[in-house]
């Protein structure tokens, strides 16, 4: 059972940096076109950030 919850959860992990750094790709782009919005700086600082922890957390 506990070799299913750690599968479980680097699945979650590895779907949740996939996720960031698609919000990361996107604002990104959006920073290139001259769309400076505070929600896109947040969204993608945050993405980063997310980024950064779901790594430490997968390789924990």
């Amino acid at each position: 059972m506990s070799q299913e919850r750690e599968t479980l959860l680097k699945v979650w992990t590895i779907l949740g940096i996939l996720g960031a750094l698609i919000i990361l790709y996107i604002t990104g782009i959006a920073f290139i076109f001259d769309s400076h919005t505070p929600l896109n700086s947040i969204l993608h600082h945050g993405a980063a950030f997310v980024i950064f922890l779901l790594f430490i957390l997968h390789t924990w």
